[in-house]
């Protein structure tokens, strides 16, 4: 068999080997990870504490209201 297809011209290719990192490398530094780990926490906790609040979303907002007040003032009250 033959191959036909024509070699580059310019210089030679290089193939450069993938470079792996040792098994224990840590992508994160175990501060920058302890950091994030306790901002999640308390964001996660403070979600918590919101989301379970009933007030939040029985509150009337003001789209609400101001909805209501132009469908009150149509003649059809639609």
């Amino acid at each position: 068999m033959v191959l036909t297809t024509p070699r580059p011209s310019g210089p030679a290719v290089r193939r450069v080997a993938p470079v792996v990192p040792p098994l224990d490398a840590e992508a994160i530094p175990p501060a920058e990870r302890q950091k994030a780990t306790a901002a999640l926490a308390e964001l996660a906790d403070t979600a918590g504490r919101h989301l379970t609040d009933p007030d939040l979303f029985h509150r009337p907002r003001f789209r609400t209201v101001v909805h209501t007040r132009h469908l009150a003032r149509t003649p059809t009250g639609w």
